[in-house]
């Protein structure tokens, strides 16, 4: 049994009723379909259940086909971090699989929202809103476009104008520093306003591997 804190419970119950709508389930057509009785089911909605059997969890996100550790970090049972150091920050081509993401154009990276010819391909244990870039045909660069808020150890996705880059970065008052993941060069900016966030870097893979 995982032990949850108050506000922990709250959070995945908003987070499973919002899915529970979204598939117009009533609580007796997703005990049907889980196994899992629905007094259970109303209670983890509620945020009334403090410890938490994890194959219930598991049962949710398989049905609901959403990665099981988006759960756990939830709950506090994992940290983002934990998840980044069990899956290296570089990775090899043989580790793709499980979950397709979409591949981002580098070269036109204009828009994440914009039309272009999709590739995609698969990766481990990464949310389905993952996108990732194709950096110097060597490295594929995932990232999460949700995640708009970094700490300064954190890898980012920023754009300035055309120019995209993949860096760490510090700021302080209106000025921003991005130091560039590959290279290592830095590079300033005054105005906060000139960089966009695009998201969190989730992982880097050597592609050529």
């Amino acid at each position: 049994m995982f032990k949850v804190t108050y506000n922990d419970a709250l959070k995945l119950g908003e987070i499973l009723k919002e899915l529970r709508h979204k598939k117009e389930l009533t609580f007796k057509e997703l005990e049907k379909a889980t196994g899992i009785d629905s007094a259970t089911l109303s209670r983890l909605e509620q945020g009334t259940i403090l410890r938490i059997n994890p194959l219930i969890l598991k049962s949710l996100a398989d049905f609901y086909a959403i990665n099981l550790l988006t759960l756990y970090n939830l709950i506090n049972y994992i940290t983002e971090d934990d998840i980044l150091n069990y899956y290296t920050t570089l990775s090899t081509k043989k580790e793709l699989e499980k979950e397709e993401i979409e591949i981002v154009p580098f070269n036109s990276f204009n828009d994440i929202n914009s039309t272009y010819s999709k590739d995609f391909l698969k990766f481990p244990y990464v949310s389905k809103v993952c996108k990732a870039i194709e950096f110097n045909k060597e490295y594929v660069v995932i990232f999460n476009p949700e995640i708009k808020v970094l700490n300064t150890k954190d890898i980012g996705v920023f754009k300035n104008q055309d120019d995209i880059f993949i860096s760490n970065y510090y700021k302080k008052e209106k000025t921003i520093v991005l130091i560039n993941y590959f290279d290592k060069k830095i590079t300033v900016f005054n105005n906060l306003s000139d960089v966009k966030i695009l998201g969190k870097v989730v992982s880097i893979i050597n592609y050529n591997l």
